[in-house]
């Protein structure tokens, strides 16, 4: 009897079981009809699942006795088995969403209450956070925001270049299985809400990418430690997988030194000096056992090994101080100060830790260092911006991505 093929018995019991998970999952229980109408309901399931699952591979080999012709209802409704995708979070340090005063002292509250970012004990740092930096300080930065803020858009050039480097790199992964997104570790749009983004759109694993070249326990280490915390939250978790610090890797220092050669033809006569800055650190903490300042110097290393027929120094320095502690040395503005007064009148300068360009790379490199350096006697200053949202800058971007998805696939 038709009844007793083993073939045909099994896949009854596997529809029946498909059948059941479906209705649990959208919390609808129609009544059975027909074989039939179990398997077109069992169908409804076959959309959220990916060509590799188990139940993609049950589905087409239950249904396949029953005829070619199986109608394909889709439906809105969410299920544990759409959770098939992987998120690419990319991360940046953050901006304010404006350069007025309370704008400005709520990014830095957020920002310097961070103890990554400050280490001093907090019944020491509290006090002088509340009483003298957030008073004073955000009239300073907004004036320096201001200078260099997108007023097209309203915005910050670090928020608009982050959001151009997600939606970029989007276009160049362009996988359904793969969602690209952006965040800022302080300010909008938080890891939180990106990471919960992520979720709701399917994601149950997740690839984060700190845009920071160099590691330090400032900037990495903080992205890393509110990501967990937000998986913490989660009840579901997902596989997580962190980019990591990319100083060395070739194509990175390949595409740094396309850049300067770029920019070397704005010179009448070559630079006499290329000064290769980085944002500091305390001293203390690279005492402590911070990798970044050697990481810094070994990818001006890189660059120099590169740039050897060029007939000129390259100085690594450090930017960015604030507060009256030693940070790494030299500092770039003192050393440039400092060339000048041997002579020197043609510098270049170029930030190869910074992967977008920033107030820290606008304000204060490319207007302010420039105009102290020719205040004090120099003549030509080239400042070359950072690799922004370049081509060059997606195939980095996209080059490092995909080693960490194909893990996941």
């Amino acid at each position: 009897m038709e009844n007793d093929d083993p073939a045909r018995s099994s896949s009854l019991i596997n529809l029946s079981i498909l059948y059941i998970l479906h209705c649990v999952m959208t919390e609808s229980y129609p009544t059975i009809k027909s074989v039939g109408h179990v398997r077109v309901v069992c169908e409804r399931a076959m959309i959220y699942a990916t060509p590799s699952s188990e139940l993609w591979y049950i589905i087409r080999r239950t249904t396949s006795w029953v005829g070619s012709e199986v109608p394909r209802i889709i439906t809105e409704k969410k299920s544990i088995l759409e959770l098939k995708k992987i998120g690419v979070l990319v991360v940046n340090t953050g901006t304010p969403s404006g350069y007025n005063y309370w704008m400005i002292r709520r990014y830095l509250r957020e920002f310097l209450s961070d103890r990554r970012v400050i280490e001093l004990p907090r019944i020491v740092w509290w006090p002088i956070l509340y009483m003298f930096v957030l008073t004073a300080r955000p009239f300073i930065i907004g004036k320096q925001y201001k200078s260099i803020w997108n007023m097209a858009q309203n915005e910050s050039p670090l928020r608009t270049m982050t959001r151009n480097q997600a939606s970029k790199l989007a276009n160049r992964l362009r996988d359904r299985r793969i969602v690209v997104d952006w965040a800022f570790r302080y300010g909008e749009p938080s890891i939180r809400s990106r990471i919960n983004k992520l979720e709701k759109e399917g994601c149950d694993k997740l690839i984060v990418f700190p845009l920071f070249p160099q590691f330090s326990a400032v900037t990495n280490a903080s992205v890393f430690d509110e990501t967990c915390r937000c998986l913490m939250k989660q009840r579901r978790q997902m596989t997580l997988s962190v980019v990591q610090p990319f100083y060395d890797n070739e194509l990175y220092v390949r595409t740094i030194h396309k850049h300067v050669s770029a920019a070397l033809r704005k010179f009448r006569t070559p630079p006499q000096v290329i000064i290769v800055s980085y944002h500091g650190i305390p001293l203390s903490y690279h005492s402590s056992g911070d990798p970044y300042g050697f990481q810094c110097k070994y990818t001006t290393k890189l660059l120099r090994q590169r740039l050897q027929t060029l007939d000129c120094d390259l100085i690594t320095t450090f930017q960015s101080r604030v507060g009256p502690g030693e940070w790494l040395k030299p500092y770039t503005e003192d050393t440039v100060i400092e060339l000048t007064k041997r002579g020197v009148k043609r510098i270049m300068v170029i930030a190869p830790g910074f992967f977008t360009d920033c107030m820290e790379t606008m304000e204060e490199l490319e207007l302010r260092l420039a105009d102290s350096f020719r205040k004090h006697g120099g003549e030509e200053y080239v400042y070359v911006p950072c690799l922004n949202d370049s081509t060059e800058a997606i195939d980095i971007l996209e080059s490092l991505s995909r080693k960490h998805i194909q893990c996941f696939l």
